[in-house]
C-alpha cells in the first residue's frame, strides 16, 4: 500500500508496518512488563498519596476508594 502526503512524497506505511511489527521488542515480556508498570506510575503519580490522618478519620471509607481507584487504573492501563 502506497500513499502520496501533500508534497508528493510515497510513504510505504505498509511495509514499515511489517517492519515494525517484526521486532524482538513486542514480543519481549520485559518489555511489556516494564511499559505496564511506567503506566501505572503515570497514572498514580495525578491523584495526590492518601495520608494517614485522612484514613484514620475515615479509615474504611478512605481506603476503600484508594483500593477501588488501583483497580481502575490497573484494569484501565490493562485494556
Amino acid at each position: 500500500m502506497y500513499t502520496t502526503s501533500p508534497g508528493g512524497h510515497t510513504h510505504r506505511k505498509e511495509f514499515l508496518y511489517a517492519y515494525l511489527r517484526q521486532q524482538p521488542i513486542w514480543q519481549s515480556i520485559r518489555f511489556w512488563n516494564a511499559a505496564f508498570f511506567d503506566a501505572l506510575q503515570c497514572e498514580r503519580s495525578l491523584r495526590p498519596v492518601v495520608t494517614r490522618e485522612e484514613v484514620e478519620s475515615n479509615r474504611l471509607q478512605a481506603v476503600t476508594d484508594e483500593l477501588h481507584y488501583q483497580e481502575n487504573i490497573t484494569f484501565g492501563q490493562l485494556g
